[in-house]
């Protein structure tokens, strides 16, 4: 089982109900789940050994884990949906999904690819999986890929047991990969976590003062250092929720990226706004102006394509980044 919109690699089971098309479909396994989706290239037969489930909706995982019982070998997710919107996992979701498969017998995954920046998250927030994924961080921003998890599964791994799982990559122990994770271990710890949080905080508390400030309606979320910015006056709780906001406005989008680019902000077209360690507090500052600026410029624009995201009655304040 996966997150609907859930992105964790491009191998074939991956590549089902990710958040990005183009895709083919295979009809939904049972009412209450998604169709499947499938990027091209990946197989229909695929769609017989994966079955996606919505995002923060416990009800729906276990009504899932309960019919298919045994079958279901492990559960993956991200604690926050990464490309799929920069949702955080609503409180009590992953530790709703630890209990249900502690009773069903499914492994659950937490792919902390991108939330080991955060913390990693099931330090901070208390809910242990039984594997778990890393990724570049580990390797310092270089190519490098982690999984470990409960002794009795990675014991699977073990090269001296009587029919261990083989595991081998071009990649494997690459040295030099492993020599930036080793040095980034003496750069990035409590103290730069905890900077990266209160930029963040920061940040999404003034990307929303700022479209408040000139009348478009738009919501930030995320966690940590990991934002997202989408328009609308209701942030998303799921990638369908995020697929909504998105429809109909990805020229919109466009524009807001490529005029953030001409101002000297380089963030992701799709939308996250990532801080690192070396940002400053007034980094994030001359951003969330840039952001207000942009948006009060594309207020014309939004008016004749968009005019569902104009507030009324806002007395719109222009603030000049540095």
């Amino acid at each position: 089982m996966k997150i609907d919109g859930g992105y964790h690699g491009t191998h074939e089971w991956g590549q089902v109900n990710a958040f990005f098309a183009p895709h083919r479909t295979a009809p939904a396994r049972f009412a209450g789940v998604p169709e499947a989706r499938l990027a091209s290239g990946v197989t229909l037969s695929t769609a017989a050994d994966v079955v996606a489930i919505p995002y923060n909706d416990l009800p729906v995982a276990a009504a899932v884990l309960r019919r298919l019982g045994e079958q279901v070998a492990a559960v993956i997710v991200e604690p926050v949906l990464g490309v799929g919107g920069g949702v955080p996992s609503a409180p009590g979701y992953l530790a709703g999904l630890r209990r249900l498969t502690r009773e069903t017998g499914a492994l659950l995954v937490l792919d902390e690819c991108a939330t080991l920046r955060l913390g990693p998250w099931q330090v901070k927030h208390g809910v242990v999986p039984d594997l778990t994924t890393h990724s570049k961080i580990v390797g310092g921003g270089l190519p490098l890929g982690v999984f470990g998890g409960r002794e009795d599964v990675m014991a699977l791994f073990d090269p001296s047991g009587s029919q261990p799982v083989y595991h081998a990559s071009a990649f494997g122990g690459n040295s030099l990969s492993l020599a930036a994770g080793a040095a980034a271990l003496d750069h990035f710890g409590a103290d730069e976590i905890a900077h990266l949080d209160l930029l963040g905080h920061r940040l999404r508390a003034g990307l929303d003062a700022a479209a408040a400030s000139v009348g478009v309606a738009g919501r930030s979320v995320g966690e940590g250092g990991l934002s997202y910015f989408h328009f609308g006056s209701t942030p998303p709780r799921d990638a369908a929720d995020t697929a909504r906001l998105r429809e109909g406005r990805a020229e919109l989008r466009s524009l807001l990226h490529l005029s953030l680019l001409h101002a000297g902000f380089l963030t992701a077209p799709h939308g996250l706004l990532c801080q690192h360690v070396p940002t400053s507090p007034e980094s994030v500052d001359a951003l969330v102006d840039t952001y207000g600026n942009v948006l009060d410029d594309l207020r014309p624009y939004i008016a004749v394509h968009h005019p569902e995201l104009l507030e009324k009655d806002t007395v719109r304040t222009r603030r000049d980044a540095p």
